[in-house]
């Protein structure tokens, strides 16, 4: 196996674990305690992908 795609798949696996344990987990708790905040916030977002 080449190294260099050996420390590729690392680097996918790490992200992939840090998603898991921590951006979920967050995203969620704002979800539960702001949800206001998070629908205006998600709308905000949605639209600027229209705006390009």
């Amino acid at each position: 196996m080449d190294f260099l795609k050996l420390i590729q798949s690392l680097d996918e696996l790490l992200y992939e674990i840090m998603s898991w344990l921590v951006f979920y987990p967050v995203t969620l708790w704002r979800t539960l305690t702001k949800p206001l905040t998070m629908m205006t916030y998600s709308e905000t977002e949605l639209g600027d992908a229209a705006a390009r």
